[in-house]
């Protein structure tokens, strides 16, 4: 998925067959999958559209645990470890 996130052909599909494939994912239901699977997708935007990213995921971006804890919803709360994944495994360090 890394390659296709780089080099901009990743899809929604991809990012949802990556996130059910995770151990995180085996506590969220249909609703909420596709809820994580959309913020996953964002992160692909902001890369290559300049979409805008909110509080959660701009602290997620910014490694910055504190904000991202506090701002997750009930959701994305229960999988931080796979946003951390993903975060670390497609988006290169020198981003900013």
């Amino acid at each position: 998925m890394e390659t296709k996130f780089i080099d901009g052909s990743l899809t929604k599909d991809d990012v949802h067959i990556w996130v059910v494939r995770q151990s995180e994912s085996n506590i969220l239901d249909n609703e909420e999958l596709s809820h994580v699977v959309g913020c996953l997708y964002k992160f692909f935007q902001w890369y290559h559209e300049g979409a805008k990213l909110g509080p959660f995921l701009s602290a997620v971006v910014k490694n910055d645990f504190l904000t991202t804890s506090t701002s997750a919803d009930d959701i994305n709360v229960k999988v931080l470890p796979l946003y951390a994944k993903f975060v670390h495994n497609n988006i290169s360090i020198d981003f900013r």
